[in-house]
């Protein structure tokens, strides 16, 4: 998505923008007793670290490193 979004760019009024995106994944293994909600959290917690990182990036929640 992100090669395709790099040759694409978003023109207004004769402007040009590029379009940029970030991802936040989260995954589910059937073995783990985790609700719809806590993925969803897990996701945007990665979202928010990948946005800290710069553009352009994705973050795993399973990479992001637990502060105890």
């Amino acid at each position: 998505i992100q090669e395709i979004l790099k040759k694409n760019v978003f023109v207004y009024e004769g402007e040009s923008f590029p379009i940029t995106m970030s991802f936040g994944i989260s995954h589910w293994q059937g073995e783990q007793d985790i609700t719809m909600e806590t993925l969803i959290k897990h996701a945007d917690f990665a979202l928010l670290h990948a946005k800290k990182q710069g553009k352009n990036c994705y973050q795993l929640w399973e990479e992001i490193p637990v502060s105890k």
